[in-house]
């Protein structure tokens, strides 16, 4: 019988269309009995692909989580802006032929790489004075978010003619890809919004390994199996603790510390009988995390 509050594990999981991040939770919470179950990286709720879930303890171990890059593949459309940059939205503006050639939207892609500036979509779950911008939509009000500095380490086009166009681009974290194509329009003299999204690689996490809700769902009690350990996604040397150390650790002895990890700099991760007890940054040694 599995104990529910020991738990603790990573899930990488495909989040379905028309889902949002926080459904998808809410159905692997009810399906493992397990309550303490978070997320990164949201998805917007018409995008399919990877969604890493934290079970139990390994909540705590997000902040060292190998969560970028992002690799997303979609469909560009020219011709419409919508009020959300994707299909849902209103459609906002127009522009007509004639359209760009392969080789246009090639170089016009080259203008969107590397650190930029990006202003977010006017519809997402980003707040305003407290408030989240689809709210602020849905009555009809109109706030452009504060600009942020992205990074886009490429763009490539797949396939496509005429007014869509597949692409696969890979970017770090805060990245719009609806606003990725709405720039990319204005470069090439149209209007422009996302057809359709699929995140297919969230740092260490691959949509090749990934689980869908209906598939673990049919396991049962076994979907258990899915759950992967740390040492695939921390993004953390790792250091063995001997059982002498694993009491004075779990106490916040701090004066132990510079012994436990010998020459190691930096942060790294405390292990014994193959769990995290402790995440710890030196020297000098503190201790960052204790999950004894």
């Amino acid at each position: 019988m599995v104990d529910h509050d020991r738990l603790s594990g990573f899930l990488n999981l495909v989040k379905p269309v028309g889902m949002t991040s926080h459904d998808a939770v809410a159905r692997v919470r009810k399906l493992s009995g397990c309550r303490a179950v978070g997320h990164a990286g949201t998805l917007d709720p018409e995008a399919l692909g990877v969604l890493p879930l934290a079970f139990g303890g390994y909540t705590k171990l997000l902040p060292w989580t190998k969560l970028t890059p992002k690799t997303y593949q979609g469909r560009m459309v020219l011709g419409t802006s919508t009020t959300s940059g994707d299909a849902q939205g209103a459609t906002s503006a127009r522009s007509g032929p004639p359209w760009p050639t392969g080789d246009d939207v090639a170089r016009a892609s080259m203008w969107l790489t590397g650190d930029r500036i990006q202003i977010p979509p006017r519809v997402s779950a980003l707040k305003q004075n407290g408030r989240r911008l689809y709210d602020l939509a849905r009555q009809g009000l109109s706030v452009w978010p504060d600009a942020r500095v992205i990074q886009i380490e490429s763009i490539r086009v797949l396939t496509g003619g005429a007014d869509r166009w597949q692409f696969e681009t890979t970017v770090g974290s805060g990245t719009y890809i609806r606003a990725l194509v709405r720039d990319w329009g204005m470069i090439l003299g149209h209007s422009a919004h996302l057809e359709d999204l699929v995140r297919t690689q969230v740092g260490s996490f691959s949509i090749a390994s990934a689980w869908s809700l209906s598939h673990l769902e049919s396991l049962g009690s076994q979907w258990i199996n899915a759950l992967e350990t740390f040492y695939p996604h921390l993004d953390l040397v790792a250091v063995e603790v001997e059982e002498p150390w694993v009491t004075l650790i779990a106490h916040g002895r701090r004066d132990i510390l510079s012994e436990v990890v010998g020459n190691t700099q930096g942060t790294i991760a405390l292990t014994a009988n193959h769990a995290i007890i402790a995440i710890v940054s030196g020297p000098p040694w503190r201790f960052e995390k204790v999950l004894l």
